[in-house]
């Protein structure tokens, strides 16, 4: 991982270097700190379980939109398990 080192062109360098975000983004060594790397992991737990709750949400609210157009959720599972137990 010590080898990886940012590949950009000029002309990619003079657009960075005029950027208003220059000031969020760092090139350089992946830090490999303990502290950094639970620091990441936290963060990257926080937003898998927050998109998680979003998709969780989104389902249930397509299943009741289904049921109350009258339409049969659990055929719809019963024929998903079907096609993915084959």
């Amino acid at each position: 991982m010590d080898g990886i080192v940012p590949q950009m062109r000029p002309e990619q360098w003079k657009a960075y270097e005029s950027s208003n975000f220059k000031n969020y983004v760092s090139f350089g060594a992946i830090p490999s700190d303990k502290t950094t790397i639970m620091l990441l992991l936290d963060h990257l737990d926080l937003a898998t379980t927050k998109a998680y709750d979003k998709l969780v949400m989104l389902n249930e609210a397509y299943e009741q939109e289904l049921v109350a157009r009258g339409i049969d959720t659990m055929a719809i599972k019963a024929e998903t398990e079907k096609r993915f137990a084959e």
